[in-house]
């Protein structure tokens, strides 16, 4: 998971900087791209627990 969300940062950042050379409101286009980064890193970090949770052997996972 850590590759596919540094992938989507390099691809928002992207976005974001196309967003900012057509529009000329920096803050706007970062801020938006922030927003959506942390969405999609919470929704990636619930998803994991869940399946993680689910597919869980009981006493092979250490902290627990």
């Amino acid at each position: 998971t850590a590759v596919a969300i540094t992938i989507g940062l390099l691809e928002l950042t992207g976005q974001a900087r196309s967003m900012q050379e057509f529009s000329f409101q920096v803050f706007e286009a970062y801020t938006a791209a922030t927003v959506m980064y942390l969405l999609i890193n919470v929704v990636v970090v619930t998803a994991m627990r869940v399946i993680e949770s689910r597919v869980a052997i009981p006493g092979m996972i250490a902290g627990k």
